[in-house]
């Protein structure tokens, strides 16, 4: 299904928080670091490539500069979520970058959240995720986005309760943030208080439009409730907002198989240009196990997902809470994709 990553924290919309970190013996390198974050705030495609440069020159003006390469690693991280930079690209630069700035600084709490980040969104490590979470907390208590990256991955882990919690620290640190809020709804979701959650979401979406996390978990939350003509709506503002081509294809096919036979044609429509996507290499295994399972087609649904899984996609983090792969949970074959997601990614 189109929202393969609704289970990920996106980074859009979080404001960087400073926090305190060795500062450069170079002024240009600060000044360049700083010209960086600030186009990196921006959050589209071309801002952050700009602030790739302006990171990397920080970095040649003093190599030894630790919070360059935190910025270098959020910015892949987010040209990922752009749709700007492959996954395989992306993660590997914010892993190398996030390193090398733990390496340079092991006090910066900024350096080891955006460790604890891509070891877990990439190498599937949840053991070494939550220890350099827990370290970037115990550095900086006040963190903003280190309690919200921890609660975002907890979610994607299942424990819940401690989720909650964990958004709830970051929300009262930064009450105006609509990037914690949006997660908070879907947090709400996998909790089983929709309501709540989608009550939430659209108080989001009125009050800052252009903000694509609150249509998505929106376009999640109704095709779980089956609200078909609300789900079509929010899916198409999301991959609009996201430059989403694939995704925009997506929605065009299933708006003409819901026009023609409702919420099955959908359906049905949808897997078929899916297909042609994942036969190009535009689209993960995930996404096609996703709607397998709505079609209720469990065995094509576990075959995708086994493919998912050998080819190590990230949209895989979602697996123990992605309510569009229910139909597989009893199933032993399920099990096994988990264990061996559990043992992380041999990359």
């Amino acid at each position: 299904m189109f929202l393969i990553l609704a289970a990920v924290v996106l980074l859009i919309g979080i404001r960087h928080e400073p926090v305190p970190s060795t500062r450069s013996a170079n002024i240009g390198a600060e000044d360049l670091y700083l010209q960086g974050r600030f186009y990196w705030n921006k959050r589209t495609p071309e801002s952050l490539r700009t602030a790739v440069d302006y990171f990397a020159q920080a970095i040649v003006r003093d190599p030894n500069y630790a919070r360059p390469y935190v910025g270098l690693a959020d910015c892949y991280n987010l040209l990922r979520e752009f749709s700007a930079m492959p996954a395989s690209d992306a993660y590997p630069k914010a892993l190398d970058a996030a390193r090398k700035a733990v390496q340079l600084d092991d006090t910066s709490a900024e350096a080891h959240n955006s460790l604890a980040f891509v070891s877990f969104y990439w190498n599937w490590d949840a053991a070494q995720a939550d220890r350099e979470f827990l370290r970037a907390i115990k550095l900086n208590p006040n963190y903003v986005l280190a309690h919200h990256w921890r609660g975002s991955f907890l979610m994607a882990i299942d424990r819940l309760p401690e989720a909650l919690a964990e958004i709830e620290t970051a929300r009262k640190l930064d009450p105006t943030s609509s990037a914690i809020l949006a997660d908070k709804g879907l947090l709400l979701f996998h909790m089983g208080r929709t309501g709540e959650a989608v009550t939430l979401l659209k108080q989001i979406a009125a009050q800052e439009p252009k903000f694509a996390s609150s249509y998505s978990y929106l376009a999640l939350i109704h095709l779980d409730i089956k609200d078909y003509p609300a789900y079509l709506a929010d899916a198409r503002e999301a991959a609009t907002l996201t430059q989403d081509s694939p995704g925009l294809a997506i929605v065009d096919a299933g708006d003409e198989g819901f026009a023609a036979g409702g919420g099955r044609a959908m359906l049905d429509s949808i897997l078929g240009v899916e297909r042609r996507l994942y036969a190009n290499g535009q689209l993960p295994a995930y996404a096609l196990a996703q709607t397998c399972c709505s079609l209720g087609r469990k065995a094509e649904a576990l075959v995708y997902l086994r493919t998912s899984l050998e080819r190590m996609e990230p949209a895989m983090v979602a697996l123990r809470v992605d309510s569009a792969i229910n139909c597989v949970r009893g199933d032993p074959a399920y099990k096994d994709i988990v264990r061996r997601f559990d043992q992380g990614a041999h990359r």
